[in-house]
């Protein structure tokens, strides 16, 4: 903004031209200022020149006018159209113009460029690109009209049709391309082309039933290959149908097994082919058979020589060469710890060459069921003092199988001494041995002990008398029983001796031994007789002493020949007066206290001579110099003498002062008397002075300031010495000219004493003019604005350095050249004083046109499947003052025509530059693909069928995939076939893949189980010969053939006979000899041996040996384990150590407890016994058993 003054111009007509964007020019006329109201510009925003469509004319913009005193202007309003109907860019011209009450005219002018660049649009939906199949009707042509929007007469529509592809050889394939278009008179062109495709996609069908796969046994006939035909939809002709047989696995080292593959393929003109395979499998499904008989299981001794293995041969139904037998033994148990017992299994293994194996088995066990023996003669029982106990025998045994017999293994227990009284008890001692196939044999020996009297082992202490400090220290005894064995000895002591007692006294010493039921004692008794008395430390002697070295009594202990402490009893006396002048004597005295009369006392005499000197008791007041009343309190002093008592201290002070304003002297004394004629003394002297006057305020310094902060002179005060305030006297000077030039200020206080003194202190001040500065405190800055938001300018006022006003001139200049460009505007504002000083401050604007941007959202990327994607968005974009800008659009693809699979990109980009050359731009990206996989027309269902049911054919399925052409879809068909639990699973896998290798698996799976399964579980014992098992079921009706599944060799057509095998478990099956399925008739049969008697044997009888009938449920009985059901009569008879028959059954039944014949409880101890098994065949068995104690 540039102001213009009319000050002093009088009455005046000036024209101002401004110049503003998009070259529009105002013209502003003023008047006199301040005499007539004015006229600046229109009321709403001006509109601009600017571009359009024909169709998109804007209605003229509406504008007022205001002038300076606020009447309303009229404004005239004219519109010029240079239309001359010739199709062709043209302009409209509009202006608006107002004239105000003082003549000032404004106008505004707009030009609006007319153009026509839209083509013209059809009325009717335009049909689309269509596919047909050659079968279809093609649809006739449309008619299509047309309309411009700038143009009101119908535009001409031309129809052109061209067909392509009937003459290539395969009429059933062409295209039909149809193109509708329209022009209006400014050339713009708009162009509709419709493709119709039609398309031959099926494929010939053959015309008879088609031969299905299957399989074949080796030994079957193959039949003929049969011949089929064809026709196709489009093409009326009979098609041609290609044969071919392949044959697979002929050559793979095994004849019995191939596949053959029959190929039927008929194909039409535009490539639709069709095919049929029919896969004939050949299988040889029956293993080999053995020749011999095979050899069966057996068990042997661990000495027996190990059998030769058999020779053995095997043929085979689809091959005439004898099959190759393969054997293998392995032996275990060889290498363990146990090589005596061991197994050899014999395995003959044989298959054709398809693979079809079978296999037999033979399994040879080697035993050791044979104990060691022992070498040595085997210890008998005995009874023996508990001090004759022999050492064990150390016995060695030897193995018939076993060369490397572990070790004997020696074990012994100790029965019925679980307490310290035991006098007899027994002694278990076992020997046992194993081998390595744990056969045991073991040796018992019971030894009965019995013990002895208990002594102590040291010679006894005898009775003594002793003083009392001669008292022996206790002996330690010890002591054994009978039998050697430690005992415990208790030791008790007893005194007569109390407090109270002070003559002699005796001592009770007594030693115990408990050896079960006897005790073992002895007492030692020791008088003591009493005791003399003494003191412990050195005696104090008499001495003569001052009163202050009194020492304090000393403290006396005592004790008796015996080391017992002593009272001790102290006692004091003394002779003085209390007159600490006088000598006197202190008696001291010491006595022991006890209870005899061997008593001692001790005296000790102490002079004490009077005091002959004192002292005080604090510190002294030394000499001092002060100042006038400065003077410290006098102190208070105290005196004792040289024996501790207080004597009297008399104080006087003395002054020789004669005025206030001279130094005087100040004497002080402290004196004390004592003991008469004797006295000490203390004289303190202080000089006193006037001191010097002083300012009691800290003085002003020199200083050098700007004339706007010259500080108020400091207030001073003033004292003298002795602290009296004394009068301060203020002056000032001055050496200012004028407030440009710097001057001094001179400042002196002063004073006057009662002795003549003199106090001044001088402060010079340099005071400078200073810099002039605005007053505002916020300055206008630097700025970045956008198009014309100009701010006005501030206003700024300034001072001096002294803070006078000061005149502020201010300038603006703008670099602007033209509409579009951006500019700069300087702003200064400047202000002189002192002559040629210089205030000054500059604020620069920067006015630019903003950013470009878009107005719309922009589009993202995407990704799409296959297909055209949506038409692109219109971006339209502004700069930053709002203004349009130019959008260019541009797209690109990288499509490959030739690729059949769609994946590509699509690239669209927008871009706006505006007049200043910035530009702004977006790409969106589209990504054409393909990432679904092909899917299944029908329905697929799995299929349960139960063995001998026909398997149908695999279905003729039909697929499509949203990108790919169902005939350009690659299909891969596979058949497994598994057996899972005895089921067979036939797995159908369709695997269809697409151009862009999309895959998709379909799968058919067809499970064949057997019937449901009828089984049947008997238990028969191996000699009960021969078991029909059909008749195990009801239905009679039933047909089929027998399984041996464990290859038992016992099986013959329907019969199982128990005397071909052993003890075990046998599983039959029963198969349909037509479908080769089982039937679901199962058998198991369960064979043992509980029809044959086993003879009970000698050792495995087991006899008690140890009976302790106490109640606690363990050993209550003597027991003979083993003859259960051996059928034997068992007759006991048992005998004391003295050879007497105590008890004796002829049908014992395991319930003798320990009691006698006449049902007494017999004592403890061993006894014999003799065991007859009646109708065995044994010899009598003959023993020890040891009876313990009742409860």
């Amino acid at each position: 903004m540039r102001q213009f003054y009319t000050r002093g111009l009088g009455v005046i007509l000036v024209f101002f031209t401004v110049n503003i964007s998009l070259a529009n020019s105002n013209t502003l006329i003023l008047g006199n200022t301040t005499d007539s109201c004015t006229l600046s510009n229109f009321v709403e925003a001006l509109p601009q020149d600017t571009t359009v469509e024909c169709a998109n004319i804007p209605d003229p913009a509406i504008l007022t006018a205001i002038d300076s005193c606020g009447n309303n202007v009229t404004v005239v309003f004219k519109e010029t159209n240079n239309d001359d109907g010739t199709c062709t860019d043209y302009t409209i011209v509009r202006e608006w113009s107002a004239c105000g009450p003082s003549g000032n005219v404004i106008k505004h002018k707009q030009t609006i460029t007319v153009r026509d660049t839209v083509a013209p649009y059809f009325i009717q939906d335009l049909p689309s690109d269509l596919t047909l199949e050659c079968t279809d009707t093609v649809p006739d042509a449309v008619t299509l009209t047309a309309a411009d929007k700038c143009d009101p007469s119908v535009c001409v529509v031309s129809f052109e049709e061209e067909i392509t592809g009937l003459d290539d050889g395969c009429a059933s394939n062409y295209v039909i391309t149809r193109t509708w278009k329209v022009n209006d008179c400014a050339g713009n062109e708009n162009v509709h082309v419709q493709t119709l495709t039609i398309e031959d996609n099926e494929a010939p069908e053959f015309q008879q039933d088609l031969p299905e796969s299957y399989t074949l046994e080796c030994t079957a006939g193959i039949p003929d290959a049969e011949t089929l035909t064809a026709r196709d939809s489009c093409d009326s002709s009979v098609c041609a149908v290609s044969f071919n047989e392949i044959t697979i696995g002929k050559d793979d080292g095994c004849d019995a097994e191939y596949k053959l593959k029959r190929i039927w393929k008929t194909e039409d003109c535009a490539g639709n082919e069709n095919q049929h395979i029919q896969i004939i499998t050949i299988e040889d499904n029956t293993p080999p058979t053995f020749v011999q008989t095979l050899p069966t299981d057996a068990t042997f001794q661990c000495d027996a020589d190990v059998p030769d293995a058999q020779t053995i041969t095997a043929v085979d139904s689809c091959d005439s060469s004898v099959c190759v037998v393969d054997f293998n033994e392995v032996i275990t148990g060889k290498d363990d710890d146990c090589p005596a017992t061991f197994q050899i299994v014999r395995t003959w293994t044989t298959k054709d060459c398809a693979d079809n194996s079978v296999s037999h088995t033979q399994t040879l066990t080697f035993e050791d069921t044979t104990a060691p023996e022992f070498v040595e003669t085997l210890p008998a029982d005995i009874e023996v003092s508990c001090t004759d106990i022999p050492d064990a025998a150390v016995l060695t045994a030897n193995d018939n199988c076993d060369a490397n017999l572990v070790d004997v293994t020696f074990e012994e227990t100790v029965f019925n001494k679980d307490d310290e009284c035991d006098t007899d008890y027994v002694i278990k001692r076992v020997w046992k041995v194993s081998d390595c196939a744990t056969n045991e044999v073991m040796h018992t020996q019971h030894i009965t002990v019995t013990s002895g009297d208990p002594a102590f082992v040291e010679s006894l202490p005898a009775d003594i008398e002793v003083s009392c400090e001669s008292i022996p220290t206790a002996d330690t005894l010890t002591a054994t029983d009978g039998c050697g064995n430690m005992l415990t000895v208790n030791f008790e002591e007893t005194s007569t001796a109390d407090s109270t007692t002070c003559g002699d006294y005796t001592i009770t010493r007594t030693w115990t031994a408990q050896a079960c039921d006897s005790e073992l004692v002895h007492t030692q008794t020791i008088t003591v007789t009493a005791p003399t008395v003494s003191f412990n430390e050195t005696l104090p002697e008499n001495v003569t002493v001052s009163c202050t070295n009194i020492r304090p009594p000393e403290t006396l202990t005592a004790i008796n020949s015996c080391g017992d402490a002593i009272a001790v009893v102290y006692e004091e006396t003394s002779t003085a007066t209390g007159d600490s002048c006088e000598a006197y004597t202190l008696t001291r005295v010491w006595k022991t206290d006890s209870c005899v009369d061997t008593d001692i006392t001790h005296t000790q005499v102490i002079t004490v001579e009077p005091a002959d000197s004192a002292s005080f008791n604090e510190t002294l007041p030394s000499d001092e110099a002060i100042q006038c009343t400065n003077a410290s309190a006098p102190a208070t002093l105290t005196a004792v003498d040289a024996c501790g008592n207080t004597i009297d201290v008399v104080f006087e002070e003395s002054s020789d002062q004669t005025d206030n304003c001279s130094s005087y002297t100040l004497t002080r004394t402290w004196t004390a008397a004592f003991c008469s004629d004797n006295s000490i003394s203390h004289t303190q002297t202080i000089s006193v002075t006037t001191g010097e006057s002083t300012f009691n305020e800290a003085l002003p310094e020199n200083t050098e300031i700007e004339c706007t902060s010259i500080p108020t002179p400091a207030t001073l005060t003033a004292m003298d010495g002795c602290g009296t305030p004394i009068e301060v006297t203020f002056n000032e000077t001055s050496t200012q000219v004028d407030d440009c030039t710097a001057y001094t200020l001179t400042r002196t206080w002063s004073t006057a004493s009662c002795n003549d003194q003199t106090l001044t202190h001088t402060q010079i001040i340099t005071v400078n003019p200073g810099e002039g500065s605005f007053v505002e405190t916020t300055l206008p800055e630097n700025i970045d604005i956008q198009c014309e938001d100009l701010p006005d300018p501030v206003v700024l006022t300034a001072t001096d350095g002294c803070g006078n006003s000061i005149d502020v001139n201010f300038e603006e200049i703008s670099d602007q050249a033209d509409d579009c460009a951006n500019y700069m505007v300087t702003r200064k504002w400047t202000a002189t004083y002192c002559g040629d000083k210089v205030l000054s401050h500059t604020q620069v604007i920067n006015v630019t046109s903003g950013e470009i941007s878009f107005v719309e959202e922009l589009p993202a990327d995407e990704t799409i499947e296959c297909g055209d994607p949506d038409a692109a968005v219109t971006l339209t974009a502004t700069d930053g003052c709002g203004k349009p800008v130019d959008v260019t659009f541009e797209e690109t693809s990288d499509q490959d025509e030739a690729n059949d699979c769609p994946l590509y990109l699509i690239t669209r980009t927008w871009t706006a530059i505006d007049c200043n050359g910035s530009e702004i731009s977006h790409t969106q990206i589209i990504s054409v693909g393909d990432t679904i996989a092909p899917t299944v027309v029908e329905t697929i269902e799995d299929i349960d069928l139960i063995c001998g049911q026909d398997v149908p054919p695999a279905p003729d399925l039909t697929f499509e995939d949203n990108c790919t052409a169902s005939e350009n879809l690659t299909v891969e068909f596979a058949e497994d076939e598994q057996t899972n639990n005895g089921d067979i699973v036939i797995t159908r896998t369709w695997s269809v893949t697409d151009s862009c290798d999309n895959s998709e698996t379909f799968r058919q799976v067809i499970t064949i189980t057997e019937p449901a399964t009828e089984s049947q579980t008997v238990t028969n014992c191996i000699n009960d010969g021969t078991i029909d098992l059909m008749s195990l079921f009801n239905d009679n009706g039933v047909t089929g053939t027998w399984e041996d599944l464990n290859n038992s060799g016992a099986l013959t057509g329907n019969e199982f006979n128990t005397f071909a095998t052993g003890v075990g478990t046998y599983n039959f099956r029963l198969i349909d000899n037509t479908t080769n399925c089982t039937t679901g008739r199962e058998v198991t049969i369960i064979l043992d041996d509980s029809c044959e008697v086993l003879p009970c044997r000698l050792e495995d009888i087991e006899i008690s040996e140890v009976v302790t009938p106490n109640g606690d449920g363990i050993n209550e009985f003597f027991v003979i384990d083993g003859v259960e059901g051996c059928g034997f009569v068992t007759q006991v008879k048992i005998f004391n150590r003295l050879g007497q028959l105590v008890f004796e059954s002829n049908d014992y039944q395991n319930d003798w407890s320990g009691r006698e014949l006449g049902n007494d409880q017999l004592p403890s101890g061993t006894y014999f016994y003799i065991v007859k098994l009646v109708n065995s065949g044994f010899d009598d068995i003959q023993g020890f058993i040891f009876l313990g104690s009742g409860a």
